[in-house]
């Protein structure tokens, strides 16, 4: 109707997508207004001065069909911006591009993305997406597909107002296939109007809106929150004979992380040190895994190490390298096998504690019982361990002669010139027996054993095993500490601080042979005296 002039209100509804409209106002004159709009919306109503009017449209309106939109090649591209979060333009490393996509002005029709490519390519110095209808992402949309670093931002520039758009976040695999975010928790915050989240999806939708850049720019921010955990590993060194010197020692360790799918992890993991007071702890590091997904660290006693954000569910395994002179003891290592093993969980700190108990060393001097400055060489003693998980009996009164199926032999040990006899690397909780097997030439052997019993930091206890035999020889103390084991003449043989049986055997046969020859001189006597 020619005669029509004034305001106007276009509706319309989007081709894909009914439920979407769009409201513009615009101005009639003589029954002819100009509309520029988003050609994925149809134009459904005119009102003319509040009036229903029945509307016609140029052949560009022909378009605006979901039919005749699906027929028609939509390809092109615009150009985007990648900075860092200090505003600083990205450096090319950081920037994802295909290099399949054709160069500008190329044909774009015979270009087929999969999902998981970018269709981001690089042009000069800077870089274009181009856009297609080929992803499945959505069949009735165009679709770009780009890559974001953590604090990066891309800026899509010469979006037509009023355009609708979707942005989806998901991960990419290494093989390029899409893949869930469910290990990270995703928040989506806005600047703008006119948009909404897509409940169920990491995903949101709003309307390019008409103006300057400023005014117009839409900016959306996906945040996305790791679920993870942390890893501590934790050193002490303890035991009765652990010196300054076994405490400042740094211990190797090997750390393996693995996925949720038994993957090994790489790249690096941050971890802080901490440790007991009065202890340095360890610097604050990374790890670097290898494609086993393992690195080394070092601990001293009362160190500790926090591995920070290892992905949920994923599994670790920590190993000490073999260090001789100490028992390996980890908390919780159900199976003994000396080896940390768990499962990290989202918000929790895994532990595995590593206590290295110092082995003590049984030392002793043989010395001879008369003269406890006098060293004996030439004694031979031998070690057994006690390895019985038999309950029903013991062996506090045994004399061990040969190892059987209870007791393991360890080791023989003769003194020297010194007198000494070591015995090391004796482990904690455990019962040894003591037995002497050859005594210094002129010497008695003794016929008992001793126990020897380390508690659980590895403190030496001694006690005497006689079962009936002569007790042996007690253990005596040197002005220094050191342990002194007396060894006996054959007519001195002391045995709780006497002197045993021996020398009264010895009287005892003298008196005997004194009374036989008064009897034998009686009777020469009284033949003599007869003959007169």
């Amino acid at each position: 109707d020619s005669t029509q002039s004034g305001s106007g209100v276009v509706i319309g509804t989007h081709v894909a997508f009914p439920e979407q409209k769009q409201e513009h106002t615009i101005t009639f004159t003589n029954g002819v207004g100009t509309l520029y709009r988003n050609p994925d919306y149809t134009v459904t109503e005119v009102t003319v001065n509040g009036q229903p009017c029945v509307f016609t449209a140029d052949d560009r309106f022909q378009y605006a069909t979901t039919e005749s939109t699906l027929d028609v090649p939509v390809y092109g591209e615009v150009d985007a911006v990648f900075t860092e979060s200090d505003g600083t333009l990205s450096d090319p490393d950081r920037v994802v591009v295909n290099d399949k996509l054709p160069p500008k002005d190329g044909d774009f029709s015979s270009v087929v993305v999969q999902d998981g490519e970018v269709t981001v390519y690089q042009e000069g110095k800077g870089y274009k997406i181009a856009y297609n209808m080929s992803s499945n992402t959505a069949e009735k949309a165009v679709v770009a597909q780009f890559a974001l670093y953590a604090g990066q931002t891309i800026t899509v520039n010469s979006l037509p107002a009023g355009a609708t758009y979707y942005v989806y976040e998901y991960a990419a695999g290494q093989d390029g296939s899409r893949t869930d975010l469910e290990d990270w928790d995703t928040e989506i915050d806005w600047q703008g109007n006119d948009y909404e989240v897509i409940e169920g999806y990491r995903a949101v939708k709003g309307t390019i809106a008409l103006g300057d850049q400023e005014n117009s720019t839409q900016k959306v921010t996906f945040t996305n929150s790791a679920k993870v955990g942390q890893l501590c590993v934790s050193k002490t060194v303890t035991g009765d004979q652990a010196t300054d010197t076994d405490r400042q020692q740094k211990f190797a360790f090997t750390v393996t992380l693995h996925d949720k799918n038994g993957t090994p992890l790489q790249g690096t993991y941050s971890y802080i040190g901490g440790a007991i007071d009065g202890v340095m702890p360890p610097a604050d590091g990374t790890l670097t895994l290898d494609a086993n997904g393992s690195d080394i660290i070092y601990l001293c006693h009362g160190q500790n190490i926090t591995i920070q954000k290892i992905p949920d569910g994923a599994s670790y395994q920590v190993e000490e390298t073999a260090a001789d002179g100490y028992t390996v003891l980890v908390g919780e290592d159900e199976d003994g096998d000396r080896i940390g093993e768990g499962i990290v969980n989202t918000g929790q700190t895994s532990s595995v504690a590593f206590t290295n108990i110092k082995q003590s060393t049984l030392a002793f001097t043989k010395i001879a019982a008369e003269d406890k400055t006098k060293p004996l060489s030439g004694a031979e003693f031998t070690l057994y361990q006690l390895l019985c998980n038999n309950s029903n009996h013991n062996h506090e009164n045994d004399i061990v002669t040969d190892a059987g199926d209870c007791w393991k032999f360890l080791d023989t040990q003769t003194s020297g010139s010194n007198g000494q006899v070591t015995f090391p690397q004796l482990e904690a909780n455990s019962q040894y027996r003591l037995v002497e097997t050859k005594a210094p030439d002129g010497r008695v052997l003794p016929a008992g054993q001793w126990q020897i019993t380390t508690d659980e930091t590895n403190l030496i206890s001694i006690s005497l095993v006689t079962n009936g035999a002569q007790k042996p020889p007690s253990f005596a103390v040197d002005d220094n500490g050191g342990l002194l084991l007396p060894n006996s003449a054959p007519v001195d043989i002391p045995s709780s601080g006497g002197y045993g049986a021996r020398p009264f055997l010895i009287i005892g046969g003298m008196l005997m042979l004194a009374a036989v020859t008064f009897v034998f001189m009686k009777k020469l006597y009284g033949r003599h005296t007869a003959s007169k």
